[in-house]
């Protein structure tokens, strides 16, 4: 069900999944990728960036055996269907990011405009706070996204940069984030971005 839909490309769609439970699986999975990718060279290079995120091309979260994360799997199909209309041969990667006190995400962009890719997040725990959004058809205006809990925010890549502000908060921000990208522009990339941790969608 889309609650709020900003110029016909970002979406805000609203979920019903278990929480507490979620959260749980977020924090045990982020933990384990601190100890175990904390030394990895990750893609995403912002030092303000939690090592959940700095190599989220390094692990897929919805391949954890996880009951919530294959609940959000099945949401996020379902948004994505509602919201694009498209159906078939495109697979997806997710990452939790968790963010600590002092953290955010810089200015950044997924993929070009004609990979024909979406992008998106999930608000596990991350009330009260904004993401700010710039689409290139509005310039420099920056559009504020209020996050909600047990939202799906999803939209279209090559159109926008976003970025968080910093979390000022003592307990942590927690979204699942996530890329749905055509096959056949996966294989016309580099091994880093597509082998071992894409899933069809």
């Amino acid at each position: 069900m889309i609650i709020e839909n900003y110029y016909n490309t970002l979406y805000k769609v609203q979920s019903n999944l278990e929480l507490p439970t979620l959260k749980d699986d977020c924090i045990f999975l982020n933990e384990y990728i601190d100890y175990t990718y904390s030394e990895k060279k990750g893609v995403y290079a912002d030092e303000k960036a939690p090592t959940s995120t700095k190599v989220f091309n390094h692990y897929n979260l919805l391949s954890s055996p996880s009951y919530q994360f294959y609940k959000l799997y099945t949401e996020i199909k379902k948004a994505f269907t509602e919201t694009s209309g498209k159906t078939e041969n495109f697979y997806i990667q997710a990452w939790v990011n968790v963010f600590k006190k002092g953290q955010q995400l810089s200015w950044h962009g997924h993929f070009p405009e004609e990979a024909n890719a979406w992008h998106g997040y999930f608000c596990v725990d991350a009330e009260p706070s904004i993401t700010e959004y710039k689409f290139s058809f509005l310039g420099d205006t920056i559009t504020p996204i209020e996050n909600k809990n047990n939202t799906i925010v999803i939209g279209k890549s090559g159109q926008d940069v976003h970025k968080t502000v910093i979390w000022d908060k003592e307990e942590p921000r927690i979204t699942i984030a996530f890329d749905i990208v055509p096959v056949e522009f996966l294989q016309s990339l580099d091994e880093t971005h597509y082998i071992n941790h894409w899933l069809p969608l």
